[in-house]
C-alpha cells in the first residue's frame, strides 16, 4: 500500500511499508538532471553550466557538515550512493539498521548543508574531469549524447558529465546558485519502501527539514512544455572506430496526455517496439540477414522536456539502408500487429509484477520513475494491465506521429 504525505513546505513523502522486509530502501529525489541548465533568480535568467547537476551530487555528498556521507554509513555496514541521470538527482540508502532516524539525519541534513569552498571545489573537480576525459574516449556513448542534443529543441544538453571547459570553470557562485534553486522541498521528493515505523518516520522527516536553512529568495526552474521542434535534424560524427553505428530518436509531444495515459503509452510502445524491432522480428532479421546490421536493432524511450522520445539505434554496415528501412517503416506505418504477442507480452508484465512484490527495489524503483517521469503517483497494478486491450494498443500506436526525428550518425573515418 502507497502512502502519500505532502508536508506544508511543499516535500512529498510516500512511503511503501512492509514490514515483512527486513531492509529499508530509502530515496531522495532533486528534480535537477543533466538537462536543465537555467533559472530565474530574483526575476534574473542565470545560465547554470552543463554538469552542474552531476558535480553537485558528487559535492553534497562527499563535503557536507558530516564528512562524507557514504564512508560515514558505510563504516555502519549501510549501503549508500547517488547518481546523476538526464532528468533527476538521486540519493539513497539501503539499510537493515535499527538507527533508522540518524540514517535519515545523516542523509537529509548532511546533503541540504553542503560546504561549497574552493578546496572542497577543487577536490570534488580533479576526480570529475578525469571521469569526463575517459568518456571521451567512449564515441559510442558521445553519439548518444549528441543524438539527446539533437532531438531537443534549443541544444540545451552536452552530456550528463557535462562540457569539459564548463566542468574546469565551475565555481562557488555556480553550485550555490543551482543548489539554492534545486535543493529545496517543493523540488524534491522522498521515497522510503520497506521496514519502517510510518508516524516515527515522517516525524523525523519533518524534523529535519525544519532544522534546515533554505534560501528564501525568489527561485524558479524552468519548464520547457511546448518544444515541439527539434535543434538538428542530421548529425555524422566521423571518428576512428571499427564499428558505425546510427541512432534515430523520434519527438512525441506529450502535453495532451494525463499522468495515467502517459503510463498508458509507454506500456504500448514498449509493446510495439519490442514486437517490430526485437530480435525475433521480421525487420530485424531480414536487416542481419542482409547483412546491413550487425548484431540486433536496439530501441530505447524517454521523457525529455515533456516529450517522449523513442530511439532506434543498431551498430551497421549500410547506416542508408537501415535508416531508409526504419524511416520508412514508420512514416508509413507498415505495422504489424500480432494479437497473440500482445497477449504474451500482457501475460509477462502481470508474472513480472506479481515477482516485484518480493523484492522492495524493483517495487520503488518503478515507482520512482512513475512519479518523476511521468508524474504518475501510483504504483503499477496488475489490474491496469489486465485493462489492457489489444484494440486500444493498435488504436494508439495507429495514431502516433513519427515524422519529428533526428538522425545521427558514428562513421569511420
Amino acid at each position: 500500500m502507497l502512502d502519500i504525505i505532502e508536508l506544508d513546505n511543499g516535500l512529498k513523502i510516500y512511503l511503501v511499508n512492509d514490514l515483512n522486509k527486513h531492509s529499508t530502501y530509502i530515496n531522495l529525489i532533486v528534480n535537477f538532471g543533466g538537462k536543465d541548465n537555467e533559472i530565474i533568480l530574483d526575476n534574473k535568467k542565470i545560465k547554470i553550466k552543463s554538469g552542474v547537476a552531476h558535480f553537485l551530487e558528487h559535492l553534497v555528498l562527499e563535503s557536507n557538515c558530516y564528512g562524507d556521507i557514504m564512508e560515514i554509513l558505510s563504516s555502519n555496514g549501510i549501503r549508500s550512493n547517488g547518481f546523476t541521470s538526464i532528468n533527476r538527482t538521486q540519493f539513497f540508502i539501503d539499510t537493515v539498521s535499527e538507527n533508522l532516524e540518524g540514517e535519515l539525519n545523516t542523509l537529509l541534513y548532511g546533503i541540504h548543508n553542503p560546504i561549497i569552498n574552493k578546496d572542497n571545489i577543487n577536490k570534488v573537480k580533479g576526480p570529475i574531469i578525469a571521469e569526463k576525459k575517459r568518456s571521451l574516449d567512449n564515441k559510442y556513448t558521445n553519439l548518444y549524447n549528441k543524438s539527446v542534443s539533437n532531438i531537443l529543441k534549443q541544444g540545451r544538453f552536452d552530456s550528463i558529465l557535462g562540457d569539459l571547459n564548463d566542468i574546469s570553470s565551475i565555481n562557488q557562485n555556480d553550485l550555490k546558485n543551482a543548489f539554492n534553486a534545486y535543493y529545496r522541498p517543493n523540488n524534491e521528493v522522498i521515497v522510503i519502501g520497506g521496514r519502517f515505523n510510518k508516524e516515527k518516520v515522517i516525524e523525523t522527516i519533518k524534523k529535519i527539514y525544519s532544522s534546515i536553512n533554505f534560501d528564501n529568495r525568489v527561485v524558479k526552474t524552468i519548464e520547457y512544455k511546448n518544444i515541439y521542434g527539434i535543434n538538428k535534424k542530421n548529425t555524422i560524427i566521423k571518428e576512428d572506430v571499427n564499428i558505425e553505428k546510427s541512432i534515430i530518436s523520434f519527438k512525441l509531444p506529450l502535453n495532451d496526455l494525463d499522468p495515467y495515459n502517459k503510463i498508458l503509452l509507454d506500456t504500448y510502445v514498449y509493446y510495439f517496439l519490442r514486437s517490430n524491432f526485437g530480435v525475433t522480428s521480421r525487420i530485424n532479421n531480414e536487416l542481419v540477414k542482409n547483412n546491413i546490421i550487425l548484431g540486433n536493432i536496439g530501441f530505447s524511450s524517454n521523457i525529455i522536456d515533456n516529450s517522449y522520445i523513442i530511439s532506434i539505434e543498431a551498430f551497421v554496415k549500410n547506416d542508408t539502408i537501415f535508416n531508409d528501412t526504419i524511416l520508412k517503416y514508420l512514416l508509413n506505418k507498415e505495422f504489424i500487429f500480432d494479437e497473440n504477442l500482445f497477449l504474451l507480452y500482457k501475460k509477462n508484465t502481470i508474472i513480472d509484477y506479481i515477482i516485484r512484490k518480493d523484492n522492495i527495489y524493483k517495487m520503488i524503483d518503478p515507482l520512482i520513475e512513475n512519479i518523476i517521469s511521468f508524474n504518475y503517483e501510483k504504483l503499477d497494478s496488475i489490474n491496469d494491465i489486465e485493462k489492457l486491450s489489444f484494440k486500444e494498443y493498435k488504436n494508439t500506436i495507429s495514431n502516433l506521429d513519427f515524422s519529428t526525428y533526428s538522425i545521427s550518425i558514428l562513421k569511420r573515418k
